[in-house]
């Protein structure tokens, strides 16, 4: 469970309770498409917040319900003909867009420097985990115990494995930011700045 407490995911159920978020995750199609949206409902609020608090505005084509309604009323075979995975592009298009855009696979990472950024970091989130350890809350709902044996095995490589990333980036970095808002609650200050 990340980096929960222990004792708050049995306390909680919280292991049943991700199973049955993620399970409809595990849909194939638009069930699989309608189920992760549908885990992703507070994004509207969350956007009008990071505009408020910083003035970044967020904006998607994706989180327009009507391009998503378009999209999805779509059959899906219409996406993928005789092996094709752009078919409804190349028929919309034609010969108007290059054909090697077609065929190009790209992936990317987003913030995928994250790790040249963190590694030479160790002492400093070492630091924070001690402020942490200071602190009620985070005592009782996070596994600083966990983390800390995170900071002790630190990697040297300057590539990360799978389940490291999953380890530093998602729970370290984010048992960090949970950190330090617990901190940030237990002084009596506002949640937003």
């Amino acid at each position: 469970m990340g980096a929960v407490h222990p004792d708050r995911v049995r306390q909680y159920d919280l292991s049943r309770r991700f199973e049955e978020l993620v399970g409809s995750s595990r849909a194939e199609g638009l069930d699989k498409r309608i189920a992760v949206l549908e885990t992703c409902q507070e994004l509207g609020q969350f956007n009008k917040a990071t505009l408020a608090c910083w003035g970044v505005d967020q904006r998607s084509p994706m989180a327009d319900r009507r391009v998503l309604e378009v999209c999805f009323s779509i059959p899906a075979e219409h996406y993928l003909e005789d092996g094709q995975t752009c078919a409804m592009h190349l028929r919309a298009f034609g010969d108007r867009l290059p054909k090697a855009l077609y065929s190009a696979r790209p992936r990317g990472l987003q913030g995928s420097d994250w790790w040249d950024r963190l590694r030479p970091g160790r002492e400093r989130v070492r630091a924070e985990i001690a402020e942490m350890q200071r602190s009620a809350l985070c005592l009782r709902l996070l596994d600083l115990p966990r983390l800390s044996a995170l900071v002790d095995a630190w990697p040297t490589v300057e590539r990360l494995q799978q389940a490291e990333t999953i380890d530093y980036r998602m729970r370290l970095l984010r048992a960090i930011a949970m950190g330090r808002f617990l901190r940030m609650v237990e002084r009596g200050r506002p949640v937003i700045l």
